[in-house]
């Protein structure tokens, strides 16, 4: 009798046992999908940091850029005339002041060209080192500056006050009174920037 009362309490212990490791084997698998989840989240939040410092320094550069807006038309490789500013809805090119260093010497202003063109699912930057181009003009640096773009719309402010998406309107040579850039980006949802110009006439 004493003989299987052991008997009795060690099948006991063996039964907790295998409850105890079942428990750990469920314990481990909730703790470690949510180890994975909170990785993943971490990854997310890294890359979408990533994507907001990318536009910040796109949205500065276009800053910079359109703030130092030349009114100098050009000519073009057929011998055209083209606005200071020249704009469709996917496209946006204009004359601006650049700074940078020459020989050693102090940095100087010159005025380059710049285009920007909505395509393939981005935004990519095109710039020449002279205004008027030759006939086989082909651009000094091309490269795409912003990804994940599902939409990207260019607007134009004439002086009644309307938006329009062309630029020149008429027979205008002049800037417009605004630049209204709408873009739509994976991840992070809907990018509108208004850029000033021009004072009213």
């Amino acid at each position: 009798e004493p003989l299987m009362t052991s008997r009795a309490q060690t099948g006991i212990t063996l039964i907790e046992l295998v409850v105890s490791a079942a428990l750990l084997g469920v314990l481990a698998a909730v703790g470690f999908g949510a180890m994975v989840q909170a990785i993943s989240a971490q990854d997310h939040a890294a890359s979408s940091l990533d994507e907001l410092r990318t536009i910040q320094r796109v949205v500065a550069r276009l800053d910079r850029e359109l703030e130092a807006s030349a009114v100098r038309q050009i000519r073009t490789q057929g011998g055209f005339l083209a606005g200071a500013l020249v704009g469709t809805e996917t496209t946006l090119e204009f004359s601006t002041a650049s700074i940078h260093p020459l020989g050693g010497e102090q940095p100087r202003s010159h005025l380059t060209r710049v285009r920007y063109v909505a395509e393939a699912g981005g935004l990519t930057r095109e710039q020449w080192s002279v205004l008027d181009r030759s006939g086989d003009s082909e651009p000094a640096t091309r490269g795409e500056v912003l990804d994940g773009v599902t939409r990207l719309a260019f607007e134009f402010l004439n002086k009644d006050g309307q938006w329009s998406a062309q630029w020149p309107a008429g027979n205008s040579t002049s800037l417009p009174l605004a630049v209204q850039m709408t873009a739509q980006l994976t991840g992070i949802g809907e990018l509108r920037r208004v850029w000033p110009l021009a004072a009213p006439q």
